[in-house]
């Protein structure tokens, strides 16, 4: 099979996706589609791949004879499985092999840090009231950082809402937010029905970094949410710089790009 044409399909401004800009800036001189289905049909792609969410639009597709492929990175099993078949349609085996090969050599490091006993809480940027369950492919910061899901015990995917007696009960040792939060450290330490909290007694609120895209999102640089979560855990035998230098060493390796090391925050 051919390398396959690249378009960029996208329902954001791909020019607010600094990773885009940092890699290729060629690629945001492709059509921006969104999951329009006949501006896509225009760009006459080899194959789409899709998440699952969309495939009401697979027959739109197949009307018009374009390969679909459909996705589904709703876990660490089937983000790894979705890398394989892109890979492999796209011809670049190697490039999937190579990045596992790096997973499991940064698994392994966490590995030697040992388990924490700590539970730990990843909010949506929505609500403090919206975690991240066992069921989301998010839980994968947290087993491969070896520390417990604050929220096991909640069912649902896409950040299910819980009452704020059900966090009071959690009680979770830390939370995590995202940088983009529509809420603050603040409100949540300066909220008087949150006193009884141990996050709160400790100030154990922490934000998850966001370094020229998001790792809390099923992307290849998604195992540094959880190099960064084992500093936090680990800082003497994982320092920062450690950490710092796995995120600058993964974009060069992967991205081809240098990254600017004031970016990288704690």
């Amino acid at each position: 099979m051919s390398k396959p044409q690249v378009y960029l399909v996208t329902q954001k401004n791909a020019s607010s996706r600094s990773i885009y800009q940092k890699t290729d800036p060629d690629l945001l001189e492709l059509p921006q589609v969104g999951c329009n289905v006949s501006l896509i049909a225009k760009t006459a792609p080899d194959v789409v791949f899709m998440m699952k969410e969309n495939k009401d639009l697979i027959e739109d597709f197949e009307e018009r004879h374009i390969k679909v492929i459909v996705v589904d990175p709703s876990s660490e099993k089937k983000y790894d499985a979705m890398v394989s078949l892109i890979a492999k349609v796209c011809g670049k085996q190697n490039n999937a092999k190579k990045l596992k090969n790096y997973y499991s050599t940064k698994k392994s490091k966490m590995n030697s840090l040992g388990t924490s006993n700590k539970h730990v809480y990843i909010a949506s940027k929505e609500s403090i009231y919206k975690p991240v369950t066992p069921s989301m492919f998010q839980s994968t910061i947290l087993t491969t950082a070896h520390v417990k899901n604050a929220a096991a015990s909640i069912k649902g995917v896409d950040y299910p809402t819980i009452a704020l007696e059900t966090l009071l009960t959690l009680n979770p040792d830390i939370v995590i937010m995202p940088r983009n939060a529509s809420y603050s450290k603040d409100s949540i330490y300066n909220y008087e029905f949150f006193s009884s909290l141990d996050i709160v007694k400790n100030k154990k609120i922490y934000i998850m970094p966001e370094v020229v895209e998001s790792w809390m999102d099923p992307v290849p640089s998604h195992i540094l949410a959880s190099l960064w979560l084992s500093y936090v855990l680990h800082p003497h035998d994982y320092t920062y710089e450690n950490y710092k230098k796995d995120v600058i060493d993964f974009y060069k390796e992967f991205y081809d790009f240098s990254l600017d090391e004031t970016l990288i925050t704690k």
